[in-house]
């Protein structure tokens, strides 16, 4: 197979390549077992049938900032079956410089099938057209055993230290089978420039998790029937188990980017043992609110949090909002329910919850990173209407306190902006067709997110799973065209139908992956991460590379975001090559090369 070396570093540096692959070739990375071996990039969907083509090599460089995470994939494939049983590493070394081991990891791509494509979608624009088995899930196996005649992706991460000394790096990865090792070369060129911590950075991604509450349903101290994590793994709230969970859930959150806590504030306070409603008066507890947040804090996965919102959706979308609120029922048991808006009940709930969860965010310092969500893609005039009783009570007890959500009509985000909100979040294509509209509001002080969800279909860039795992990648680089300081998505971890009876698997969605980007590993009392939730972290870290170019040279910064995409709705680039060579010169130029 090709030196790949040559290939890929810039023409500059091809005579210090040459030196290193003639030294690196004495040991070539041809298998010593009967597997072929290859390489590709993380803007590849590789599927089971994949062969590597006349290009194929056997290594891989990538090109790197500091406090980044990148990934390539080293696919395997042979006529017989075989298990892989590791992924050993060894450190990356170069010029007395080393980047320890321990800074590299390896997951193996799983795949979920699918009986048909995300509905809606342009057939010319999704990875594969029909019924089959798509690649989307990561392992947290350590070992996989692989069928004769399919191809294995193992995709392999390089976490680069922050205090990493620029420079190339060279090593191996040496992948144990049962057939044999094989071996694959690489190399990382550390680039003098850093990305910040998602927590200390620029952008915003919200990511709407459930994990202490599951949207809008009922609950009681002590008893969740319908949180996701009871109905899937079997586990209670605040058990040793659930925290176990709930931690390898905020790791994924840190190593995603995904740096915004979906805080189901009703159901917290309602864990709260001091939580109470007698002869007209709440008492609320904060202290399992508290004990939340801190944690995720703590782990250094978020530093913005999204409030649930007051008016629920549990009718027909673009009809009625619900008021979700806590009561006392006929036995004095406590519990999260859902009234109709302005109902007296409500009025009693949010005149005193309001004001208190108020004070308490600006006792605890979290006013500032705090966005209230009211009442989610409003449409109707009857929404309208409620929206603005929300509103009223919100700007009356709470009155900094930042708010706003999604939209998809122009109608509804600039109604919510008059009612007071301080947030927008225009869905893409409403985004791209009124974009004067949302820089005014911008200029004028709101903050203006762009966000999708099971719409937009058609060309457009989104992450079903079915389209290519670049496209919400491409999006970091828009939203650094835009302007625009963050992006949401729906659902993190929704893995239940709509009545919560059952799991949803991703044959059972009209949207392929729109409920979930992450998948349940019960056996292992995780959650399986994704190529999309990679694909996000890239999104993230390359809007902050490109804010970093951008604020020394501007015109180069949208110049390479023009070379690879001018809009959302199909001007783009499909050619994955360039947007690898567009990615590394950015790296570079970052750096001041």
């Amino acid at each position: 197979m090709k030196n790949h070396y040559t290939n890929l570093l810039a023409p500059g540096r091809a005579l210090m390549a040459a030196g290193l692959a003639a030294g690196m070739l004495a040991t070539a990375c041809a298998p010593e077992a009967p597997i072929d071996v290859w390489t590709v990039s993380s803007y590849e969907n590789v599927f089971r049938d994949a062969v590597p083509d006349s290009a194929a090599t056997d290594g891989f460089e990538l090109v790197v900032a500091r406090n980044e995470g990148e990934s390539f994939q080293a696919l395997l494939r042979s006529g017989e079956p075989f298990t892989i049983d590791t992924v050993v590493f060894s450190d990356l070394k170069g010029g007395g410089k080393r980047i320890a081991a321990g800074n590299l990891k390896y997951n193996f791509v799983e795949y979920v099938y699918m009986g048909e494509n995300s509905w809606g979608q342009n057939p010319a624009t999704v990875i594969r057209n029909g019924a089959g088995d798509y690649p989307d899930p990561l392992s947290n196996d350590g070992s996989i055993e692989v069928k004769a005649g399919e191809t294995q992706p193992v995709w392999i991460t390089l976490r680069v230290p922050k205090d990493a000394e620029p420079g190339l790096y060279t090593g191996k990865a040496t992948i144990r089978t049962s057939l044999g090792k094989v071996k694959v070369d690489l190399a990382a060129e550390v680039n003098d420039v850093t990305v910040p911590d998602a927590t200390e950075g620029n952008f915003d991604f919200m990511h709407h998790q459930q994990i202490a509450g599951t949207w809008f349903y009922n609950a009681t101290r002590g008893d969740h029937p319908q949180d996701v994590i009871r109905q899937i793994y079997g586990i209670e709230r605040w058990t040793p188990e659930w925290w176990a969970l709930v931690g390898d859930m905020a790791d994924k959150m840190h190593d995603q980017r995904a740096n915004v806590l979906f805080v189901n504030s009703q159901q917290l306070v309602l864990d709260g043992e001091g939580t109470s409603f007698k002869n007209g008066k709440y008492d609320f507890d904060f202290s399992k609110f508290d004990q939340y947040i801190q944690f995720f804090m703590d782990k250094k996965a978020v530093n913005k949090l999204e409030g649930i919102h007051m008016g629920s959706v549990v009718g027909e979308v673009g009809k009625t909002f619900k008021s979700y609120i806590l009561v006392a029922d006929s036995a004095g048991v406590m519990r999260s329910t859902n009234v109709e808006p302005m109902a007296a009940e409500c009025e009693t709930f949010f005149t005193q919850f309001m004001p208190a969860l108020y004070d308490h965010l600006r006792e605890k310092g979290w006013l500032g990173v705090w966005m209230q969500h009211v009442g989610d893609e409003a449409v109707s005039d009857l929404q309208h209407k409620q929206y603005d009783y929300y509103m009223n009570i919100l700007k009356t007890y709470a009155p900094e306190m930042r708010c706003g959500d999604p939209t998809f009509t122009l109608k509804s985000g600039l109604s919510a902006v008059k009612q007071g909100a301080t947030i927008t979040t225009p869905i893409e294509e409403l985004y791209s067709a009124c974009k004067p509209t949302f820089d005014s509001l911008q200029q004028a002080g709101i903050t203006v997110y762009g966000y999708n969800c099971c719409g937009p279909g058609d060309s457009w860039l989104n992450r079903m799973i079915d389209k290519p795992v670049w496209n919400q990648r491409l999006l970091g680089w828009l939203c650094y065209k835009w302007g625009l300081p963050g992006w949401l998505h729906w659902g993190w971890n929704f893995w239940v139908e709509w009545n919560q009876d059952k799991f949803h698997s991703v044959d059972d969605a009209a949207f392929k992956g729109d409920h979930y980007s992450v998948y349940p590993d019960v056996k292992n009392n995780r959650v399986k991460a994704s190529i999309r939730t990679e694909a996000i972290r890239d999104m993230s870290e390359e809007y902050e590379l490109l804010r970093i170019l951008g604020e020394k040279d501007q015109a180069r910064a949208l110049e390479l975001v023009e070379r690879v995409a001018r809009n959302a709705s199909g001007d783009y680039t499909r050619d994955t090559k360039l947007m690898l060579e567009t990615r590394n010169e950015l790296v570079r130029a970052a750096a001041g090369k």
